[in-house]
């Protein structure tokens, strides 16, 4: 791998960007809080190292500024918006249109 290669690879992992989500479905969906980010996708990586990087080291996932485990929500990717479901279950207060919920890291704008 060249320095360039190297350079091009260091550039992609440093630069994370911060997504506002919106609000899909909170009161219909008896499993799930569902949020989605318009126009975005996770970040595709040098095809070479692709496989050693998980989908859920790419990102986290706040709401309100709490970081939210990655046991206690699921995450598609659906034309071009990705959607976060996050389980009800798992959360002792209900998520509601006005937190801020916010994902940082590997996506972009597309």
């Amino acid at each position: 791998m060249s320095v360039k290669e190297i350079k091009q690879l260091i550039a992609q992992i440093n630069a994370p960007n911060e997504i506002l989500l919106e609000e899909v479905n909170v009161a219909t969906d008896n499993l799930y809080y569902i949020w989605k980010a318009s126009n975005c996708q996770l970040r595709t990586f040098d095809s070479r190292f692709e496989a050693l990087r998980k989908d859920h080291s790419k990102f986290d996932v706040f709401v309100n500024g709490q970081f939210i485990l990655e046991d206690d929500y699921i995450f598609k990717q659906n034309d071009n918006d990705f959607y976060i479901y996050f389980k009800r279950a798992n959360f002792e207060y209900e998520l509601v249109g006005t937190d801020s919920i916010t994902i940082e890291g590997d996506l972009d704008r597309i």
